[in-house]
Order: structure tokens, then sequence, then C-alpha cells
């Protein structure tokens, strides 16, 4: 199969009177693209993101757009048994037009659209110039219209009716996203020349023979691999008969192969279950096998449990004249399949004169020339093979990173598959604990309620408020992944869409993206279930950054309409993603929708009891049904958060994960986490403000106050800056000035995740899983992100690094936060108390020595001591209890560390009162900088120390700490704003500065 990349040459005409007075003339532009990206790069509109430019740009897509190109074919396209014309992706109603007549429509930017157009340009000329046009109808009307013949119910703070469109909901607006639903064709758009067959699609199953179950997870012999294939016949196929050969090639280089038994088009077909819009072609479809088996295999491990090796697997379709033969008949491949050792060489022995070129015609550097050789007349067409730039593109094939490398005994392969592929088992342990102990520690312990004790949950104007609602008491049951025979800890973030302009994402930002998360020891990521399937290069850096992805399918916090139109529609889309996506290593869960079951239990989308029921029928029947079809291997569960289903109790305490937001949402204290022993949270947040280099960035300086009108526009959750506000006023003085609030905002955010995180891993095995709303804002915007939207790193993300190191020592202290946290009280006895606890998710006991320090504010000491301390792999320890009740909680802190073979590999300090009320004197903090090198030095205690520079935002090893009267030396770090690209940090040391709690207000 060759493709033709039709890439470049577009139109794009704005239909119609607009925002920007734009006239109804083609714009030049490209594909992939978008509207808004489109008008920005010719400088048609306003940044978006800037002020409050937002809305005028939501008012362009009222109207409707035209994407037009033009391309030609040669008589080999034409002699092809079919030519398909492929998007990858449009973003979302969409009428296809070819020389004028209408090829069909598209209503769904999360599949992939063909049309057929063999009997259209079959017996033209040569010279034929076809036009395409692809008219996209505004979102914003459609949504409006249907809304007001079927009311659904929704986030009230996107757009009414978004559920009606299978469109990325976020796009519509969210309680940190703007209304900006841009429309394009934000993937690829190509035509396919097909002869004879296809590949539709290939599952690879594993079956890991175990030599040996420990406590660090399987030992692992052999690795039976099968590759499953569906063959697409074209109706031209007549008699045909074709082999799969598959080839897997090993992180070391060695290569196994197999091959399946031969499949006839005539004898062992049948009609085709095509889901990309080709009803009525007469495609039909067999399914062919291959199994190999690898030894000795390198298994695949999240981030900080092992490494993460790939296993290439290449499956061509091949004539059964050209299928692996003998050595005799292929010089590349000896007589066991081995590589014969020649790079530049091809399976059929010649080798290729284009380093760009694929076997096969499969891929080629050159933009205009096909792998065959032709050049191609048109410079806006690219002629290559299998796949174009899209390197994960299944129903067409992958691209191959190694050009030379195509094994099949065959120069040319009918269709090429390709895929990366880890070793690993992976579930979702659900055991029952019928008869489990709770950890002494654990104690005072709330009600099993729904989402903690009186919690108000808001939804624009209307709140429902839940006062001591007893949930239905659910037999407890584990709730962990489990890989490879081992139960994980999962630590990591939700992930929402990286830009409101899907083309702005590229590997090099995802890239980036994720390494910051692996460096702050995420090993899981939850894809929320409001936004799209993301490209393919974000699931390879999740595979080769060992990121467990739990995937949400696209349903959230919305009602939704199920008709068989509908059902047909989002069936073709879960199956077609879920067959572009399975054998991704990092595939660790697939989820039915985010939230929609909590809401139901609520009555807050619910519009009709139709919907109430087709709830049941879509998340509960139709979705679990597909999965079991399409990956049997990966675990399913209906809704994020739930309890398994049917709405038994979606929130419970000790049964399937949970979304807990007393703190924050309900107002509750930091401390509250320590009440709750949920099995595994999902989402758990706190807003902060971005660093004021970003605040500048869509700001002018009248704006620069947090009740402005810009900001509030960049605050979408239209309680937040409240909120902010009121857990400050409970924690630390009144900031001095703008820049002082946009700090203590971020310190909150880093306290409230760390006290939860903190907690939850101090008991391993009742607890399972932290991941944290949120990872990575779409907007600049305040926000629960702990990365913002350049990717700059917050406090919330230095502490993260911190808290799900593999080995944590952490405390958990009483005092007056815990018990007297308002001044005016009546006096009572208060317990001033720590409990030091060593967490270790390692596969080794660590053991070492605790030290820690009563201190007062000029770090000089009142009292010290050590414990020796020994943690159990995959286990914890608790420390002897401190009795601190002869200590003034104004003037006297706790300081502690653990120390392994002499060096400091967890430390921290603790107050016994809130920040605000704390003797804190002058840290005096001065900064040194040398090459790559800060050093700051304190003359007295100083809490939540930031180094920065006052022109743009450091990154260092670590950041935000807190320091004991000394010195203490960072390494900074290449940045992570992926509009500057790596860069190291302002070159002017005296733009570098240092500030501490103690710098909050000058009332200190």
């Amino acid at each position: 199969m060759t493709v033709l990349c039709l890439k470049d040459n577009w139109t794009l005409t704005v239909l119609g009177e607009n925002v920007y007075n734009i006239p109804n003339t083609p714009i030049e532009t490209k594909v992939p693209s978008t509207v808004y990206g489109t008008l920005l790069e010719r400088g048609l509109m306003p940044d978006p993101y800037y002020r409050d430019n937002e809305l005028a740009a939501t008012r362009l897509m009222e109207n409707d757009f035209a994407y037009e190109t033009t391309f030609t074919l040669d008589s080999e396209d034409r002699e092809a048994d079919r030519l398909f014309l492929r998007f990858d992706g449009i973003d979302t109603l969409a009428d296809v037009y070819l020389d004028g007549e209408l090829l069909g429509t598209a209503y769904n930017m999360n599949r992939v659209w063909e049309y057929d157009i063999t009997a259209r340009v079959k017996d033209d000329e040569a010279d034929r110039v076809y036009h395409l046009k692809v008219v996209l109808h505004s979102p914003t009307r459609y949504i409006s219209q249907e809304n007001e013949k079927c009311p659904v119910g929704g986030s009230t703070d996107a757009m009414p009716g978004f559920s009606h469109l299978r469109k990325a909901a976020c796009m519509f607006g969210w309680d940190w996203g703007p209304r900006l639903p841009d429309a394009g064709l934000f993937r690829e758009v190509t035509v396919q020349r097909v002869k004879t067959a296809r590949i539709a699609q290939v599952y690879i199953t594993q079956q890991h023979e175990i030599a040996e179950r420990t406590a660090r997870g399987n030992r692992v012999s052999s690795v039976r691999l099968t590759a499953d294939a569906e063959i697409e016949w074209m109706p031209e196929a007549g008699d045909a008969l074709l082999k799969l050969a598959v080839y897997v090639t090993g992180p070391d280089g060695i290569l196994l192969s197999a091959e399946s038994e031969t499949v006839s088009a005539a004898a062992d077909s049948a009609p085709s279950g095509n889901l990309t819009g080709l009803s009525g072609s007469g495609l039909r479809s067999s399914h062919v096998r291959a199994e190999l088996t690898v030894s000795d295999p390198q298994l695949w491990w999240p981030n900080g449990y092992g490494e993460q090796p790939l296993y290439r697997v290449e499956a061509l379709l091949v004539s059964v004249q050209g299928a692996c033969g003998g050595a005799g008949e292929n010089p590349r491949w000896d007589a066991d399949g081995e590589d014969s050792g020649n790079p530049g060489q091809e399976a059929g022995g010649k080798v290729s004169e284009n380093p760009g070129q694929e076997m096969g015609g499969v891929a080629c550097e050159n933009p205009g020339q096909e792998a065959g050789g032709r050049v191609s007349e048109n410079p806006g067409q690219e002629v290559v093979g299998v796949a174009c730039e899209n390197p994960g593109q299944e129903a067409g094939g992958k691209v191959s990173e190694n050009p030379s490398q195509y094994a099949g005994g065959t120069a040319h392969p009918l269709d090429i598959w390709q895929k990366r592929i880890g070793l690993r088992t992976m579930t979702v342990n659900t055991d029952s604990l019928p008869e489990e102990t709770w950890d002494a520690h654990l104690t005072d312990q709330a009600e099993d309620l729904d989402d903690g004790t009186d919690v108000v949950m808001s939804r624009g104007d209307r709140k429902l408020l839940m006062v001591d609602r007893k949930g239905e008491k659910l037999p407890g049951r584990n709730f962990a992944f489990e890989v490879n025979g081992l139960q994980i800890f999962a630590m990591g973030a939700d992930y929402i869409p990286e830009d409101n302009i899907l083309t702005r994402q590229t590997r090099e930002r995802t890239d980036m993206l994720l390494a910051s998360a692996q460096e702050a020891h995420h090993n899981c990521i939850r894809i929320w279930g409001g936004g799209y399937f993301p490209d393919d290069f974000f699931y390879d850096v999740c595979d080769e950054r060992g990121l467990v992805i739990w995937h949400d399918f696209m349903f959230a916090c919305a009602s939704y309409e199920l008709s068989d139109a509908f059902e047909a529609n989002v069936s073709a889309e879960i199956r077609q993603n879920i067959r572009r996506l399975r054998s991704h290593p990092s595939i660790g869960l697939w989820c039915g929708n985010n939230e929609m079951e909590t809401e139901y239990e609520m009555k807050f989308s619910v519009k009709s009891k139709k919907q109430f029921y087709d709830y049941i029928r879509l998340y509960e029947y139709i979705i679990p049904k597909i999965v079991e079809q399409e990956d049997p291997q990966t675990f399913y569960w209906p809704s994020s958060p739930s309890s398994g289903g049917n709405f038994e109790n979606s929130n419970a305490e000790n049964v399937g994960d949970v979304h807990y937001w007393g703190v924050w949402h309900g107002n509750e204290p930091f401390t509250a986490y320590r009440k709750h022993h949920y099995r595994f949270l999902s989402e758990f947040g706190f807003q902060s403000f971005p660093a004021l280099q970003t605040v500048r960035r869509f700001t002018e300086p009248r704006d620069r106050n947090v009740y402005s009108r810009v900001m509030e526009l960049h605050q979408r959750n239209t309680s937040a800056n409240g909120k902010i506000l009121n857990y400050l006023s409970q924690t630390y003085l009144y900031p001095r000035d703008f820049d002082q609030l946009l700090y203590c905002s971020q310190l909150l955010q880093a306290e409230a995740i760390r006290y939860g995180v903190e907690h939850f891993r101090r008991f391993r095995g009742t607890c399972m899983g932290t991941v944290v709303w949120q990872l990575n804002d779409i907007w600049p915007v305040a926000s629960w992100a702990s990365l913002d939207y350049y990717g700059n790193w917050k406090a919330l993300h230095y502490a993260e690094k911190r808290m799900f190191a593999p080995v944590l020592l952490s405390c958990e202290e009483h005092g007056e936060i815990d018990q007297k946290p308002f001044v005016n009280t009546l006096p009572r006895p208060i317990d001033l108390s720590a409990d030091l606890h060593v967490a270790n998710e390692t596969g080794e006991p660590v053991s070492g020595i605790v030290k820690w320090a009563l201190r007062l504010p000029d770090s000089s000491v009142v009292r010290q001591g050590e414990f020796e301390v020994t943690a159990p792999a995959y286990g914890g320890a608790w420390l002897p209890h401190l009795d601190c009740n002869d200590i003034d909680p104004l003037k006297v802190h706790l300081e502690y560390g653990l120390y392994v073979d002499g060096t400091n590999v967890s430390s921290g300090t603790t107050l016994f009162c809130a920040p605000k009320h704390y003797g804190f004197l002058d840290p005096e903090l001065r900064v040194c900088v040398e090459g790559d090198r800060v050093t700051v030095t304190a003359a007295n205690y100083a809490k939540s120390v930031s180094v920065e520079t006052e022109t743009g935002i450091l990154r260092l090893d670590d950041n935000f700490v807190d320091m004991e009267a000394g010195s203490r030396t960072f390494r900074i770090l290449p940045g992570r704003d992926f509009t500057e690209g790596e860069d190291a940090a302002a070159e002017v040391s005296g733009a570098y500065r240092a500030r501490s709690v103690y710098d909050i207000s000058d009332n200190m």
C-alpha cells in the first residue's frame, strides 16, 4: 500500500461575516492545521490567550469554514484496486467534496474517516487535477440547536449542549479552560492506494511463562506472542492467497520471526466490519494468526520499578510467493531467520540507494519522491509508503525507525504494520479483603460518606450540601495496579489536553511535559475523559518513560442521549482507538467516563429517566462488551470514581477509586486527609496561580490583581479565588503585594497535596494510589496544575518530586493546626507530638538512621535524637512517638532527616502552629551563582525557600525547600518552557533572588 500525503497547497476560508472582519477569500495554510492556528500564523486574529481576547475568538466559531486543495494522481494510482481518501482527524462537523460532489460527512473528531474515490477517478485522464473541499460547520451553533431538541446536562462551566457533539468537551470551556472550540483538519489527510488487501488491525497478546513468583514480581522464563491480524480484502482480490509474516526485534537486536497459515480471499473471508465509514464498499475480511516465543524476556516496568525495554513488532502482509522462505530465497535472512547483518540491504537483497526509503515503498524522506522513485508533480502532495507523518498510524501501519529493516522475503509487501511493545502483564487487583486489619496509626476515621463530611459541591449557582449522609457500607476490596505480579503504589497526576490549539502539541513538547512527570517520580498518568484521544507520540513517550496510563474514554461530567446513531458512532470511536492503542505497554486501564456515575447518583446532569437508564446501558454493557472483544487483557472500570458500577456509592472509602474534594471544594483543613483511608485516589487537588513571570505573558500591569477582570477571566472556577484567600487566611500573614500572593498560593497548593500524599503513603496496602489533579494546563490560567501552561514547575511539582520519591520520610504532627486552628476558640489542652514514618517503594529493605531535632527560629537545638530504622521492601516503618508537650509551639519546630550510608535521602521540617503564628526571624537569604550551581545561605530557619530570577522561571534540582541556618547548593537544570526550548537560566547573577515565608508580609 502506498500513501499520498496531502500536506501543503491548502487554503482556508472563513465563510460569511465574522468577528474579525476577515474577507471571504482563501488564506494559505497547510494540513494538519486548525482555524485558530492558521489565523494566528497569518496575523489575522489576536492571541486568544492574552487578556480577554478569548471572548471574540469564541464568537468566531459561530461561522463555517472551508478547507480546499488540489491534487493529482498518476496511472499507477488509478491501477490500484482501491483508492481511499483518508482523514485521520477532522474537528468536527464536516462535509467532504471531491470536484463539487459530496463524498460524505464526518461528525466525530476521535474517529478516522475514509471515502472510497476509486470509481470517481478510475477512468480519468492522467493530467486531471482534483479539487478537494472540506466544509467545517459551526460547533457552537450545532450544540445549541441540538440542545433545543433534546436537552442534556453537563458542566456549567462549558457551553450548554456540548455532549451532543463528539468533540473534546473542554474546548467548550471547563473550570480551568477557555471556551475556544477550534475547528480544523488537525491530523493528516491522505490518499491510500491499496492493491488486493491491507491490514485493518493487529492485536498482539502475551502469555507469560512464570518461572517463579517473588515479592518483587514474577520471574518469567519466556513470553508467547500471538499476532492476530485482520486482513481487509478489496473486492478485486479474486482468489488471492496471502500470509502474515511477523518479525520481533528485541532491545538487544535479536530478531525472531513467524508466519501465519495461508488465507484465501475467496474461501476464508466475511463482510468487513469496517470502522472508517466505508459501509457498502464490498470490503471483506479474514483473520490470520502467527505465534512466536521470546526466551529470557526483558520485562517492561513502570517508572521506579525497573527498566522500560521495548520490542519492535513488524507484521507484513505478503503473497504466498513472497512469504518468508528459506535462506536461499532471501539473502538478508539466514536459515534460522537471523538478520544477515547488512544494514543497508533490503529484504530482497538489494541495497537501497535512498537512505530515507523503506522497504516496499513504506516511507520516503524526500517530500516529492515516491518510494518507487516517482516525483510528484504537485509540490503540495507527498507520496510515501505505508504511513505519512503520523508514526503511529494504525490502519495503514507505521513508519519504521530503522529504514533498512524490512523482513518478509519480498521487496514489496502489500502492507506493513509496526508497533513497539513491552513485555509485561498488567491488571488491577480488586481482591476482596474480608479480614483486613488496619494499621494501628490509622485512627479517628470519618464515616464512610460519599465525599467527606459536610462537603459542598458547586455547579455554577447550584449547590448540593451533603451533611452526614450515610453511604452504603461495601465490603472492603483492594484496588491496585498489578504489573508483572507486583502491586505498585500508583503516584502521578491527571492529564488534560496540552493546548486548545491542537496542532501546537508536538512530540517534543509532550516529551518535555512527561519528562517533568518522570523526574518527579510519577509512575502513573490518568488521561481525563473531557478531552480527546491524544496522538500516538503521547503513548510512545509514556512507554519510554514508564508511565502507566489510566485511560478514560471521552465522556465527562454530562448526560448523553443514547440513540442507535449515537451508539454506532461512539462504538466505532472506541473500537478504533482501542485498536490503535492497545499494543502500548503503558495502557493499564480503560475507564468508561469521568465523574458521571457520581453525578447521576447526585442527579446533577440527568435531564430525563431515559438518560439515567442510558448510562447503565452505555458504560456497563456496551463499552465493557467492546473492551472484552477488542482488548480482553486490559482491565475495564465503569467510571471514575466508582465502586464497580450500578450506582453503588461511587465514592466509597474502602472500594474502588475516589475523587476526594473535601479539601478544596469542601473547605476542609489539610489535616482532613488523615481522616480517610481511600483505596485509590484518582483525583484530589488544590489550586494556585502561576508565577508572576507567566502572569506577565497574558496581562498588562493594570491587570495584576487577582480580582481584576483579566485575572478572573484566567480563573475559571468561580469560587476559587475566595477559596485560595480563605485557606491563605488560615495559614499565612496577608501578602504585601501581588507577587507574594502568587507565591503564597503555590505554597498552599504544595502543602495541601503533601498532607494527602504523605498520609496515604504511610498506609500502603490500604491505599494503593495517589493521582493528583492535575498535571498540566491547557492555557495560561490559575488552576490545580503542578506545571503551568508553558511547562514551568510550580512549587507543587517540586513537592511531588520529594513526596513521590521511592524512599520517603514523613511526619504526622499534632498541634494547634489539627486541634485548635482558630486562636479565639476556648483555651484547652492540646497534644504536641509527632510520629515519623519511612515509606519504602523499592524492592530492597532500606536501613538507616533517622535524625530529629526540635529547634528554635535561629536553628539552635532544644532537643534532638536519632532512631535506627529498617523499612521493608514495598512497605514502611513507624518510628517511636515523639512527645513535644514541653515546647512552645509558637517558637519551636521539628527538623527530621533519613540518612542511609551517611547520605540524607529524605528530610523536612514541621511546625506545630500555622506559619502565620510562628516566630520566624529574618533568614537574611543570600544567593551566590557559580556556573550551573546556586548556593543559598540562611542566617536563621527559613521555610519554603524559593530561588528564582526576576525575568524568567528558574528550574533547579530542588526548590521551595525548608532550610536551617547554613548553606544549601542547588543545580540549575535546563528549562521546560516549550516556547523557548531547553535554554539555560538567566546569565546575569544579579537577576537571581531567594525568598521564604518570612518575606510574605512586611509585618513578620
